[in-house]
C-alpha cells in the first residue's frame, strides 16, 4: 500500500466517522425545533463528501508538517 491509498482510506474513514458523530448528534438534539432544519443540510453535506485519490505524493514527514505549521501561523 503506497501513501496515496493510505491518505484516500484516511479521508473515506473520516468521511464516515463524521457521518456516525452527525447520527449521535441528531438523536440529541433533533427534537428542538430550533436544530432541526439544520440535520438536513449536514446530512447532505456528508453524502456530497468523497475521498480523493491523489497520483503522486512527494511528501516527507517533516515537509508535512512543516507545510502545516506554515499555514497554522499565517492564520
Amino acid at each position: 500500500m503506497d501513501k496515496t491509498d493510505i491518505l484516500y482510506h484516511i479521508q473515506k474513514k473520516l468521511i464516515e466517522d463524521l457521518s456516525i458523530i452527525v447520527c449521535e448528534v441528531e438523536g440529541e438534539y433533533k427534537n428542538s425545533l430550533n436544530n432541526s432544519w439544520v440535520f438536513g443540510l449536514l446530512y447532505d453535506l456528508v453524502k456530497k463528501l468523497q475521498p480523493a485519490r491523489v497520483d503522486k505524493i512527494d511528501y516527507s514527514r517533516n515537509r508535512l508538517e512543516n507545510d502545516l505549521n506554515n499555514t497554522i501561523d499565517k492564520h
